[in-house]
């Protein structure tokens, strides 16, 4: 099973940070409140508040029931009856959520200008030639569509950009 939510950060900005704070647990405050940034505080924020309600609803347990879990590789996993793999990304005006029974990552990206100069550190020879032929009107698009899939994986793998 796999499922993915996601929230509009917009649509949470009159919520009071204290509010949000008072949602989530102590380590995840202590992960969260050195950002400097207000904005991606509250993404993060609500990105755990989401994973933590999604849990509870879709698999009928509350807090006390499960521990939440960083496995070696630095992926975080719910320990229930049965182990729960989720992931989180933000970006932009929207938080996502990925919930599974196995190993997990997801990714989203607010679109931007052409990277193609960023693509041709990190991308195999066949998607920069993609990318350097493709519509010119069509390249920004693809280029996300290839870094998001990038993404997602590396997270599912756990290993980030460091691991290739």
């Amino acid at each position: 099973m796999l499922r993915v939510y996601y929230l509009k950060f917009s649509d949470y900005k009159s919520v009071p940070e204290q509010m949000l704070w008072s949602k989530v647990s102590e380590e995840a405050r202590r992960e969260i409140e050195h950002i400097k940034s207000e904005s991606v505080r509250r993404l993060k924020c609500l990105g755990k508040i989401m994973a933590k309600a999604l849990i509870e609803s879709l698999w009928q347990i509350c807090t006390n029931d499960y521990d939440c879990m960083i496995a070696e590789n630095g992926k975080p996993y719910i320990q229930a009856a049965v182990p729960i793999f989720y992931n989180l990304s933000h970006s932009g005006d929207y938080v996502v959520c990925a919930l599974s029974d196995r190993e997990v990552g997801i990714d989203v990206q607010k679109m931007g200008v052409d990277k193609f100069q960023l693509a041709k550190r990190f991308f195999h020879p066949n998607e920069i030639n993609n990318l350097a032929h493709c519509n010119p009107a069509d390249r920004v698009d693809l280029f996300y569509s290839y870094w998001t899939a990038k993404e997602s994986f590396l997270k599912y793998t756990g290993t980030g950009l460091s691991g290739y």
